[in-house]
């Protein structure tokens, strides 16, 4: 079928998919070119109508992108699944319908912890590069090592031994 239309086998099993899931509106969306098939494929996988036209929406209205979307459709799922997660300092439950806007906040929301996350990964990297530094230098005087030796300090856990130049290590 996708040679005699000159497409994609890919394509050809999307729309088809769409098709047999009963899917027209995402299939119609996908056909006129408003939103990309494979876009089309993952809203049409979400567990509910109303969260498929609400991620339908979003694309459209550009106010999540391709990442997002995808984001997105894994914290709703991760929702059902586990619950409603408890946020602290909201004591309110939400109800009500879902919204594009309620899922941009979420996502956006989602985005900011794992920028901070990533921020103090980053933070606690470089500390572990300054505290590596110092030991090394420490550990190239022979006194200090002598001084370790002295008062049986001469363990460091595996995480930073490894970390350590070697070579000064062998007379600890």
């Amino acid at each position: 079928m996708a040679a005699k239309l000159d497409v994609s086998v890919n394509s050809v099993t999307g729309l088809s998919a769409l098709k047999r899931a009963g899917e027209q509106r995402l299939l119609e969306a996908a056909l006129h070119g408003t939103v990309p098939l494979w876009v089309a494929i993952d809203i049409a996988k979400a567990d509910s109508a109303e969260t498929q036209r609400v991620l339908l929406n979003a694309y459209q209205a550009k106010e999540l992108n391709r990442v997002s979307l995808r984001v997105v459709k894994r914290l709703i799922d991760q929702r059902h699944l586990l619950g409603k997660d408890h946020v602290p300092g909201e004591h309110q439950s939400r109800k009500g319908a879902t919204t594009s806007e309620r899922l941009v906040n979420v996502f956006k929301r989602e985005s900011q912890r794992q920028k901070a996350l990533i921020r103090k990964a980053r933070i606690t990297e470089t500390k572990l590069v300054v505290v590596t530094t110092a030991l090394n230098k420490l550990l190239a005087d022979e006194h200090f090592r002598t001084l370790l030796r002295a008062e049986s300090l001469a363990s460091i856990p595996e995480s930073l031994w490894s970390r350590l130049d070697q070579t000064q290590l062998k007379s600890l």
